[in-house]
């Protein structure tokens, strides 16, 4: 049963290699033929480095979450750049564009914003939105200007003319790339010379009289290139110098350069790229000498890159297949094919393995980026409900600050009537007192006058007026003093209860010393009014002064007695 299936599938790829080589099919056949055939390979490489773009473009999101929560902003925008380059190279443009936008609007880097203007002009020129690349450029320029970056501006001028060239505007492409290389060449920038030339190379025709200056262009490009060492820039110079060769029936010149990108592989990281290169050219027909691609695959297997690159290995196995089946070894070709639908079958279940990894990571990626988004709004409204209580609650302090102001003004305009009423009233009190004096001094007059005419008196009239004296001198300390503690306690009520709190040692006579000299009157209207002489009341001071604790002091007792 297995050696009949066997030998129906050699029937299959039999016929299908009759077909391929009967005579009855043209040259345009057979060239679509070969070109459907590098499309299928083509195609399975294509699956698989989306299939890296997109674990890329995930890395970079759990990237950015991380970055986020760790507050570094700055890291932030350089992923946010970084991401929209993957979104950019997946084709994903309006994604780029958003990614692109959000650090517009964060950074004030001004490379920042110079790779943002770069990467916008490149995704317009892709998406044919030509004068919008034109102006991301000029933007790009423009900012340059404050920088003073000779290698950006020769970047940029070289970017326009590839824009340009898009446009089919050849000569205007030419002008900007040549003013590029001007630039770079002043510079001594090695990497934008080898641009400018690999441009001004892709910008000449097909046409025979163009082709010396293509080739004259891309030699020195591919100089630069290897002055600068970057073998990827080359890889593609090969490749395209290898198609023009071709279209040129130069296939002398296509071993040659088929034969450099053999020597490349030992001395690049990405063999496995020469060689899916050179499955391409053989499977389109335009390399005569299979040999060379056997070597590409035999360096391969030597450095072990057969084993781990699946996509390389179907590329590897398809090539076989196709030169086996080619030379008729037809059950050869049926061994490399059953090979290469293993690989393929493989490939598709680790694409597959890949896919369902990447919505696992995307699905928990967007769960996370949700939880930061809801803590983030928590954030915010707690932020709102703490500005809110902020605002509540200097409100509440303006009003009570309002408030406490208001009753200190009604307190102090209230203090002040008092003080005004109470200096009234003391100088009332005074005054009073000042008319006491004067009746006092009166009545001491009229004493001393009694006093002094008693001996011309009768004698029966002499007592009686000693009983008057008596009764003078009686009536005036009594009624003085009543008067005058009524008056005062009316003035100032708290001062006696004061004086006694703190002094309760103070005699009645040294009581109304320190209410004599509250009102800040003089030792001699103390005496005038007490009826002791000068020296007396002096004393009377000095004792006071030591019961009151002022001996070592020189405040003023009438002051200290007013602020007690």
């Amino acid at each position: 049963m297995m050696r009949n299936l066997k030998i129906l599938c050699i029937v299959v790829v039999l016929l299908s290699m009759i077909g391929n080589l009967c005579p009855a099919k043209n040259i345009d056949t057979l060239n679509s033929d070969a070109a459907a055939d590098a499309n299928l390979v083509e195609i399975l490489m294509k699956e698989h480095n989306k299939s890296k773009l997109e674990y890329k473009i995930l890395e970079t999101k759990e990237l950015i979450n991380q970055a986020r929560i760790n507050n570094s902003q700055k890291k932030v925008d350089l992923l946010l750049l970084l991401l929209g380059s993957l979104y950019m190279e997946a084709g994903r443009y309006d994604e780029s564009l958003s990614m692109l936008e959000e650090v517009s609007i964060t950074t004030h880097d001004d490379t920042l914003r110079l790779k943002i203007y770069y990467n916008r002009a490149s995704i317009y020129g892709r998406t044919m939105k030509y004068d919008a690349a034109i102006e991301e450029l000029s933007a790009l320029r423009k900012l340059n200007e404050t920088l003073k970056n000779q290698t950006i501006e020769a970047y940029a001028l070289n970017q326009i003319g590839v824009i340009y060239a898009m446009q089919k505007s050849m000569d205007v492409a030419r002008k900007y790339v040549e003013q590029s290389l001007a630039l770079s060449i002043q510079n001594n920038d090695y990497e934008c010379m080898a641009n400018a030339y690999s441009n001004l190379a892709t910008f000449c025709n097909e046409a025979d009289s163009s082709f010396g200056q293509y080739l004259d262009y891309s030699h020195k490009a591919l100089h630069y290139h290897q002055l600068t060492g970057n073998n990827r820039y080359i890889l593609s110079l090969y490749n395209d110098m290898v198609m023009r060769f071709w279209e040129h029936q130069k296939q002398d010149s296509v071993e040659h350069y088929l034969n450099r990108m053999l020597e490349m592989m030992p001395r690049v990281d990405f063999p496995e790229e020469v060689a899916r290169i050179g499955v391409n050219l053989f499977l389109m027909g335009k390399i005569e000498n299979e040999d060379i691609i056997k070597k590409m695959f035999e360096q391969l297997e030597t450095d072990g890159y057969l084993k781990n690159n699946i996509e390389i290995l179907m590329a590897g196995h398809y090539f076989n297949y196709k030169l086996e089946a080619k030379k008729q070894n037809f059950e050869e070709a049926l061994g490399f094919y059953q090979k290469y639908k293993s690989a393929t079958d493989t490939f598709y279940m680790r694409l597959n393995t890949d896919k369902i990894n990447i919505i696992e990571r995307n699905f928990a990626l967007e769960q996370m980026q949700e939880v930061m988004k809801r803590k983030g709004q928590q954030r915010i409204m707690a932020g709102i409900i703490i500005l809110l209580a902020f605002i509540l609650v200097i409100i509440l302090l303006t009003r009570i600050v309002i408030n406490h102001k208001s009753k200190i003004k009604k307190a102090s305009a209230e203090q002040a009537t008092l003080q005004t009423r109470l200096d009234g009233k003391n100088k009332e009190m005074v005054a009073y007192l000042m008319q006491l004096i004067k009746i006092k001094e009166s009545n001491n007059n009229m004493i001393n006058y009694l006093r002094a005419n008693s001996k011309n008196f009768k004698k029966e009239n002499s007592q009686v007026v000693n009983s008057m004296i008596a009764d003078l001198k009686n009536n005036m300390n009594d009624d003085f003093w009543t008067e005058f503690n009524l008056r005062f306690k009316d003035v100032n009520r708290e001062f006696y209860q004061k004086l006694s709190n703190q002094y309760p040692d103070l005699t009645v006579n040294e009581r109304r010393l320190c209410a004599f000299l509250y009102l800040d009157m003089s030792t001699k209207e103390i005496a005038n009014i007490t009826g002791q002489s000068i020296d007396s009341i002096n004393l009377a001071r000095t004792r006071l002064r030591r019961k009151l604790g002022l001996t070592s002091q020189k405040t003023p007792i009438n002051s200290f007695l007013q602020n007690l």
